[in-house]
C-alpha cells in the first residue's frame, strides 16, 4: 500500500510537471507574439521615418525589446530545462518503484481484498497437492465457483457492493470448507477450491453443502 501510495504520487508530480512545461511553452510562445508585434511597429516606423532623429528612437526600443527577448528566452530555456529534468526524475522514480510492486507482488500469495489465495498461492497449493496425491495415490479434486451476474450486482449498487459480496463469499466458504480444503481467487467473480484426498463424489457432496450455505 505504501508502494502504490509512492507510484500515485510520482505519478502526480509527473502530471504537474508536464502541465508546468506546457504551460511554460505557452507563455514562451505568448512572449514571442508579442515582441514580433514590436518588432513589426517598429518596422514600420522605420519606413515612414524621414531623418535619422526619428530612426534613433525606434532602433533604441527595437533593441532593447530584443535583449527583453533573448533574456526571456534564456529564463525559459532554464526552466525548460528544470522541467524536463523534474520529470525524467519523477519517470525514473516510477519505474523504480513500479518495479518494487511488481517484485512485492511475485512474493503475495494472498489476495488483498478477500483474504483467499491469489493465483500464485493456487499454483502453489494445486503443485503441492497434485504433488502429494501422486506420492501417496490418493485423489484430488477441484471445482470453480463463479458468481452469477455479477456485472450486473456491479452496474446496479456500485463496486463497493460487489467488492462486499466477494468478500461475503470469502468469508462463507472459509467457514464451510474443511479445514484441509484451500479456496483462492481466481479471477473477478471466480474462486477456485483445491480439495484434497477427496474423490468426485466427495468433492460434489462439498460443493453442494458449500451452495447452500451460500443460498442461505
Amino acid at each position: 500500500a505504501e508502494l502504490r501510495e509512492q507510484t500515485l504520487q510520482a505519478h502526480a508530480v509527473m502530471k504537474e510537471t508536464l502541465a508546468a512545461f506546457l504551460n511554460r511553452l505557452a507563455q514562451t510562445t505568448e512572449g514571442s507574439a508579442h515582441y514580433h508585434g514590436i518588432f513589426e511597429r517598429c518596422a514600420a516606423r522605420l519606413e515612414s521615418a524621414a531623418s535619422l532623429a526619428e530612426m534613433a528612437p525606434v532602433v533604441q526600443e527595437a533593441v532593447q525589446a530584443a535583449r527583453a527577448m533573448a533574456a526571456d528566452a534564456q529564463r525559459a530555456g532554464d526552466e525548460l530545462r528544470t522541467l524536463r529534468a523534474r520529470a525524467e526524475h519523477a519517470e525514473h522514480e516510477i519505474q523504480r518503484l513500479q518495479r518494487e510492486l511488481d517484485q512485492m507482488a511475485e512474493m503475495v500469495t494472498h489476495d488483498l481484498l478477500t483474504g483467499v489465495l491469489n493465483r500464485k498461492g493456487l499454483q502453489e497449493a494445486v503443485a503441492q497437492e497434485a504433488a502429494r496425491a501422486e506420492r501417496h495415490g490418493s485423489p484430488v479434486c477441484i471445482a470453480l465457483l463463479d458468481i452469477d451476474d455479477f456485472k450486473k450486482l456491479n452496474d446496479t449498487l456500485g463496486h463497493l457492493a460487489g467488492d462486499a459480496a466477494l468478500q461475503h463469499l470469502a468469508h462463507v466458504a472459509r467457514q464451510s470448507l474443511r479445514p484441509h480444503d484451500a479456496i483462492g481467487r481466481y479471477g473477478g467473480e471466480e474462486f477456485l477450491l483445491v480439495l484434497p484426498d477427496t474423490d468426485v463424489e466427495q468433492a460434489v457432496a462439498v460443493v453442494q453443502r458449500l451452495q447452500r450455505d451460500l443460498s442461505a
